[in-house]
């Protein structure tokens, strides 16, 4: 079977939040005049802890899926068909 959003738009993943900890320039730290920490994004990029992984879920606890088009919907308004 297949899974529908309301609008019978076809889901095609579900959403996910993947830890992960961003490589920062280690020398590139300052403070702006109010004290607020700047740094800088190191260009090697990101280390993703993909064993932590999990389906993404909103505030009531519902898992997270989305559509074709890119619209995210909540698992109580999957519609399953042909």
């Amino acid at each position: 079977m297949r899974a529908y959003s309301p609008t019978e738009t076809l889901f095609v993943a579900a959403s996910e939040f993947v830890p992960a900890h961003a490589c920062l320039v280690r020398a590139g730290f300052a403070q702006d005049k109010d004290g607020t920490p700047l740094f800088k994004y190191d260009p090697c990029g990101s280390e993703a802890f993909w064993d932590k992984q999990s389906i993404a879920r909103n505030g009531e606890g519902l898992r997270l899926f989305v559509d074709k088009n890119g619209q995210v919907w909540t698992e109580d308004q999957i519609e399953l068909g042909a």
